[in-house]
């Protein structure tokens, strides 16, 4: 029996590289760098990212993806890809079809032309406003999982007011399931995202991720508190206060850890 091949990626400022490794952790072929320069545009990057796979010797037998990005962070989402990007000094959630498929092959709920090569975006935004800098931390989870819909989009500031805001392209909150049941990959022109709950537990920056339950996902923050030495890390569910809301509430669960720090702890989600 081959050994599985896991690949890894990591997406600076600068370049991108990718290398593919065995069950045993040593190299398979040899690594790949793509390089950028000056103000990074999602799509160059996503261009990027596929010519250093194919150069490490592409995705075919790949059973794992271990990636780094700075941005903050690369995740799958409903057979997409979601990126948190710094473009022009902007935080940018852009998501795209998958890199790791043949793009070529137009399938049910395609979002792009048979026979194209190239990623395509389906749906970005801006979560904080074009004037805040600070950097994000992202996750995506079935908040509020009973609601129906894709996965929801987790983003806090890493900065400033440490604000965290969940996004959804869809669920029960917007309608019946003619429109709720549709996942971003139905959607011929992307999905649109909206602001469906926000809360700020600290102050000066936080971290955000999600863990699995019976009906859903339940959204875990870490931050610091004022005085700027105690860290925590808060569990909370999301909830729609009634049949009528459009959005939702958080409600705190307890506090599932505490202790000495100067950083939002790093949180470690599905």
């Amino acid at each position: 029996m081959s050994s599985p091949i896991v690949l890894a990626l990591d997406v600076g400022t600068s370049s991108v590289r990718a290398h593919r490794f065995d069950g045993t952790a040593a190299e398979v072929g040899e690594p790949a760098r793509r390089e950028y320069e000056g103000e990074i545009d999602p799509d160059r990057l996503v261009a990027r990212i596929r010519e250093a796979i194919a150069e490490a010797g592409g995705a075919e037998g790949v059973e794992g993806v271990g990636t780094s990005c700075f941005g903050h962070s690369l995740l799958a989402l409903d057979r997409q890809v979601c990126f948190a990007l710094a473009v022009a000094s902007r935080n940018v959630i852009g998501l795209y079809r998958p890199l790791l498929e043949p793009m070529g092959k137009a399938d049910h709920g395609s979002t792009h032309a048979a026979g194209s090569d190239q990623p395509v975006n389906t749906a970005s935004f801006i979560p904080f406003g074009k004037d805040y800098r600070g950097g994000v931390s992202l996750a995506t989870g079935w908040l509020a999982g009973v609601l129906g819909g894709a996965k929801r989009i987790v983003v806090s500031q890493l900065a400033d007011a440490g604000a965290v805001k969940v996004f959804s392209s869809g669920s029960a909150l917007d309608g019946g399931p003619s429109l709720y049941l549709h996942n971003p990959l139905h959607h011929d022109h992307g999905a649109q995202f909206r602001e469906i709950a926000a809360l700020a537990p600290f102050v000066g920056g936080a971290r955000v991720a999600t863990t699995s339950t019976t009906t859903g996902a339940n959204l875990l923050v870490s931050g610091i508190a004022a005085g700027g030495t105690d860290a925590s890390v808060l569990k909370y569910e999301l909830v729609r206060p009634d049949a009528q809301s459009t959005t939702l509430k958080a409600v705190q669960l307890g506090k599932i850890w505490s202790g000495k720090a100067s950083q939002p702890p790093l949180l470690g989600g599905d």
